[in-house]
C-alpha cells in the first residue's frame, strides 16, 4: 500500500502562506492520481481532518499521538486509517526500561 504523505502541516506556515487545507488536498489530489493508495496529512489538526476527508476524493490516514486528538475524535472525522508513528514502539521501550530497572533493583 502507498500511503502518501502530505507534509503541509508540520511547520507554521509563513504570514501570508496561503491555506493549508487548500494545500493539502490539491498534493493529495496528485498523488492520488500518480497512483496513492491513501494520502496522510501527517498532524493535521482535528479541525482540518474532516473538510480534507471531505475534498479528498481518497482514503486519508490520521495520526494519533499522546497529548493529541482521541481514538473517537479521529474517528469522527471519518478518516479511513489511523496510525500511531512511533508512539507505541516508544510506549513499549519506556516500559521494558521500567521493567528492567525494577529488575535491576532486586538485584
Amino acid at each position: 500500500m502507498i500511503n502518501a504523505r502530505v507534509d503541509v502541516f508540520v511547520r507554521p506556515r509563513p504570514e501570508g502562506g496561503g491555506d493549508a487545507v487548500e494545500e493539502a488536498v490539491e498534493r493529495a489530489r496528485r498523488y492520488l492520481e500518480a497512483g496513492a493508495d491513501c494520502c496522510y496529512p501527517i498532524l493535521a489538526p482535528l479541525e482540518a481532518l474532516t473538510a480534507l476527508v471531505a475534498d479528498i476524493d481518497g482514503p486519508v490516514n490520521a495520526m494519533c499521538w499522546p497529548g493529541g486528538p482521541s481514538l473517537a475524535e479521529l474517528t469522527a472525522t471519518g478518516v479511513a486509517r489511523i496510525t500511531f508513528g512511533s508512539s507505541l514502539h516508544h510506549r513499549a521501550t519506556e516500559e521494558l526500561a521500567a521493567v528492567a530497572q525494577a529488575l535491576h533493583a532486586e538485584v
